[in-house]
């Protein structure tokens, strides 16, 4: 029997990344992680001050959104990760969920 070539292959090899290129990619997602969690913090003044809402329910909402990222974050990571379609894996996702952005 033929061995098929393409199993034999190994993944090249990968460079270490210094210091510097880990930093400058860490960077680059400040402003995304900080912006969110400047909403979450007025949101939390705004549930507590405004609303009247208990501190202690106030952290419950908080919870229960970590807790659902927990869950159905790496399950739509499997499910994109089998999709496979002329568009790619994970874009007809993408303009999905900016269609139900848009909306609401």
């Amino acid at each position: 029997m033929k061995k098929d070539k393409g199993a034999e292959q190994e993944a090249p090899k990968s460079e270490k990344l210094s210091a510097s290129t880990k930093l400058a990619f860490g960077f680059g997602d400040v402003y995304g992680g900080g912006a969110i969690q400047i909403v979450n913090f007025f949101y939390l003044i705004f549930l507590t001050d405004y609303i009247g809402l208990r501190p202690a329910y106030a952290g419950i909402i908080f919870f229960i959104a970590r807790g659902w990222d927990a869950i159905a974050d790496p399950l739509m990571g499997v499910i994109t990760d089998r999709t496979r379609t002329r568009f790619g894996r994970r874009r007809p996702y993408f303009l999905a969920a900016t269609v139900l952005v848009f909306v609401s």
